[in-house]
C-alpha cells in the first residue's frame, strides 16, 4: 500500500479531498492539506528526513497537545485511529521509518501561499502580540519536560533546569 493510502486510512481521512503543499528548498516534511465541503479541516505532516527519533517527534506532538489543553493558540495534535499522535510506518520495507502526524487546521495565511516569505513591514502592534504568544507558550513549556527532548538536549550538552530555576 502507498505511504499516502497508509496515513489516510490510519488517520480517518477517506472522506476528505487532499492536496498537497508545494515545497521549498531544504523542505524537511511533505505536507497534506485535507478539507471538506470546501473547508480546511487538517494538515499532515510525513517526515522521513533520517534525524530525528519516533521519540523526537513524540515529544514535539506531547509539547502541542499540552499547549492547546492549556488554552494556547496552536493547532493541537490529532491522534490516529489507533490513539497515536505520531505513527510510523516502514515505508519502503527497508527499514527507514516515516513518521506521520495529523494537526488541527490552523487559521490565518498558510507561509507557502507566500513564497514562504514572512511579511515585511510588519506593525509594532503584531510584534507585540507574537512576543506575547511566545511567553504564554514558554509559561506554559517551563511546567512540562517532555523525556525525549530532554535526552536530545543532555547530548548537545545543555544541562536539564527544573522549573523552579527557570
Amino acid at each position: 500500500m502507498e505511504l499516502l493510502e497508509q496515513a489516510i486510512k490510519l488517520f480517518s481521512l477517506q472522506d476528505y479531498d487532499c492536496r498537497e503543499l508545494e515545497g521549498h528548498e531544504g523542505s524537511r516534511n511533505r505536507i497534506f492539506v485535507y478539507s471538506k465541503d470546501g473547508e480546511k479541516k487538517f494538515i499532515l505532516r510525513i517526515s522521513a528526513t533520517g534525524d530525528r527519533t519516533e521519540n523526537d517527534y513524540l515529544a514535539e506532538a506531547e509539547f502541542v497537545r499540552y499547549l492547546a489543553k492549556n488554552g494556547a493558540s496552536v493547532a493541537d495534535v490529532i491522534p490516529s485511529a489507533n490513539g497515536k499522535l505520531v505513527e510510523v510506518i516502514d515505508a519502503d520495507g527497508g527499514g527507514v521509518p516515516v513518521f506521520i502526524s495529523l494537526f488541527e487546521y490552523a487559521k490565518g495565511m498558510l507561509l507557502c501561499d507566500n513564497g514562504y516569505c514572512y511579511r515585511e513591514g510588519a506593525s509594532l502592534e503584531e510584534y507585540f502580540f507574537n512576543t506575547r504568544k511566545t511567553a504564554e507558550y514558554y509559561g506554559l513549556y517551563r511546567d512540562i519536560y517532555p523525556p525525549s527532548l530532554f535526552e536530545k538536549l543532555y547530548s548537545l550538552g545543555y544541562e536539564r533546569r527544573t522549573a523552579a530555576s527557570v
